[in-house]
């Protein structure tokens, strides 16, 4: 059931040795548009050859951890790194406005294939820093998504804490949860899995994490199969790990 939690995916060297590249691949120049966050498709844009080497870093880290394993059984399938959609973020203490409300994966990801993602974050979360706040898995999820189908028509809001006891009919905390977990412990939960930035009081501490988004390499979702953007196929050929970058053709 999701989300679960992956204790210990990465050592405390590896926590750190991920959040010095992670904060070397921040373009240098922090316009609005990325202030909190940046892809792995921005990297070599900002950064040219230097910020390929990151992203490889990266992403090798992510296939050495047991996570790459996790993702083959549960997707059952070859697993895919989405580039677009692959993603580091930070907030600073006291802020809200990098916050996100109550959203699904899916809505930007699409539903018609599975695609994970594999929430890392560099320090302790869920106490002092913030962490995920999610729908309790006995919720049904179905309740949510009939109600944001029908904001989308002009309907009541559906993203806030509010708009949760509203739709469920129920108060806050019997809704959602919020997994206390350890830097270099990965959250894995799957696009329709209905989530939040927790809400700490005064913003709660510094957090750097990064969202590995991953898909099945025999059902990529809608934007990737037409060609919009670039996936990468991981291959170890036995002296490390490298990348094929595919695009699809579109047709």
């Amino acid at each position: 059931m999701f989300p679960i939690v992956l204790k210990d995916a990465f050592t405390k060297q590896e926590v750190g040795k991920l959040a010095d590249l992670l904060n070397s691949a921040f373009p240098d120049e922090m316009k609005p548009e990325y202030q909190n966050s940046a892809n792995f498709a921005m990297i070599d844009e900002h950064k040219g050859e230097r910020g390929a080497e990151i992203r490889e870093s990266i992403m090798s880290m992510f296939c050495a951890s047991p996570c790459l394993q996790v993702a083959e059984k549960v997707l059952r399938d070859q697993p895919v790194f989405l580039m677009h959609e692959c993603a580091f973020r930070f907030h600073e203490p006291g802020q809200y406005d990098s916050h996100l409300a109550f959203h699904l994966d899916g809505q930007f990801m699409g539903t018609e294939s599975t695609t994970l993602n594999f929430w890392v974050p560099t320090v302790d979360v869920g106490e002092t820093a913030p962490g995920l706040t999610f729908l309790r898995p006995e919720c049904d999820i179905r309740v949510f998504i009939n109600a944001f189908n029908q904001n989308k028509m002009g309907g009541p809001t559906v993203h806030t804490e509010a708009d949760l006891e509203r739709i469920y009919g129920a108060p806050i905390d019997s809704l959602v949860t919020t997994p206390v977990v350890t830097a270099g412990s990965v959250l894995l939960f799957h696009q329709t899995t209905l989530h939040s930035t927790q809400k700490l009081p005064e913003g709660g501490d510094y957090r750097l994490s990064i969202e590995f988004r991953i898909g099945q390499r025999s059902a990529l979702p809608k934007h990737y199969r037409s060609g919009k953007y670039e996936y990468a196929v991981p291959q170890n050929d036995g002296s490390g790990w490298n990348f094929d970058y595919r695009r699809e053709s579109g047709t």
